[in-house]
């Protein structure tokens, strides 16, 4: 509803401000779809609702001081952005899973993600985008534009998959495996290892000991290899606290990250890269990206939301 009655009029009047015309389709046929089961499903359960809520309203007042407000509300559509309009349909989209059965969400998750994960490894095979025109460094990016988010959207569903108790599990799980295979995403890789641990091990000690395991041979890894990629994730991670310190409270705005970035840049970072880079869009670190753009006060609503995310995704499971 929000995009249809914001997004389709703005487009229809003023085309130019939208980078990729498909991207507006694509957007109101998902808007449509949250509509139709909003009307079906009804309200849904509390959940993460209040939560989100907040979030929602801390991004909002930081949109209105942000360094650039236009970016903040409604994202750039030739960069990974998607700004406050985009959070709002999300948010519509959890209300409309939280109220449907966790096993038709599952199922409807898996199949989406084998769909996406096929595509993405005939990608690799042909060594052809089909939607662009190359592929950066040969790695898939489906119908997600990014190797980097296509690896992150394909986790949960091959999580979903792996939870299925259907004769269609393992071709679900085959074809998004081959997906994220063909997108070569090492952080999603880590991540869906973290999930099938958690979905597997019983004991609570056990659970948290392997997270923290992973997470501190991460670090590891971050600080100590020589690459190039490392070096410059470390580098991020610098300048986004000398950002985030400039801007503490509120940040810089959603998706404004750009912004502290060119503020904020270093003479290692470009050493790193060896070249000026004037634009990088992200932190590549989720809490470091949400600190820069929102400040302490959205860091506190977006950890109460992942908490309560947590607990609403166990007490979900709990009734599976």
């Amino acid at each position: 509803m929000t995009y249809i009655l914001i997004g389709l009029p703005m487009f229809a009047v003023a085309p130019w401000l939208f980078a990729r015309a498909f991207v507006t389709t694509k957007m109101v046929v998902i808007s449509a779809g949250l509509l139709v089961l909003w009307w079906r499903n009804g309200r849904p359960a509390a959940g993460a609702i209040n939560p989100a809520l907040v979030f929602l309203a801390v991004a909002a007042i930081s949109a209105v001081a942000a360094a650039d407000p236009w970016i903040a509300a409604f994202g750039n559509y030739r960069m990974p952005y998607c700004g406050l309009l985009a959070m709002v349909i999300l948010f519509e989209a959890y209300c409309c899973s939280a109220a449907t059965d966790p096993k038709e969400n599952a199922m409807i998750l898996a199949a989406s993600g084998a769909v996406l994960g096929g595509f993405s490894f005939l990608q690799f095979i042909f060594n052809d985008p089909f939607i662009s025109a190359v592929l950066p460094h040969g790695r898939a990016i489906g119908l997600v534009g990014n190797p980097v988010f296509l690896g992150a959207v394909l986790v949960p569903c091959f999580l979903a998959a792996w939870d299925m108790k259907s004769a269609l599990a393992l071709p679900c799980l085959v074809a998004i495996f081959l997906g994220m295979a063909a997108a070569r995403a090492d952080g999603a890789a880590l991540a869906l290892a973290v999930g099938v641990w958690a979905y597997e091990i019983d004991s609570p000690r056990l659970k948290w000991c392997g997270l923290a395991a992973v997470l501190v041979c991460l670090w590891i890894y971050l600080v100590n290899d020589p690459g190039q990629n490392s070096r410059e994730r470390v580098e991020l991670l610098r300048i986004s606290w000398n950002a985030f310190l400039e801007h503490p409270w509120l940040g810089w705005g959603p998706d404004n990250f750009i912004m502290a970035f060119r503020a904020h840049r270093t003479m290692d970072y470009i050493s790193i890269l060896r070249n000026t880079h004037g634009g990088q869009g992200h932190a590549h670190q989720e809490l470091a990206q949400v600190a820069v753009t929102t400040g302490i006060a959205g860091v506190s609503a977006y950890l109460w939301l992942l908490l309560s995310l947590a607990k609403a995704s166990r007490n979900k499971l709990a009734l599976a």
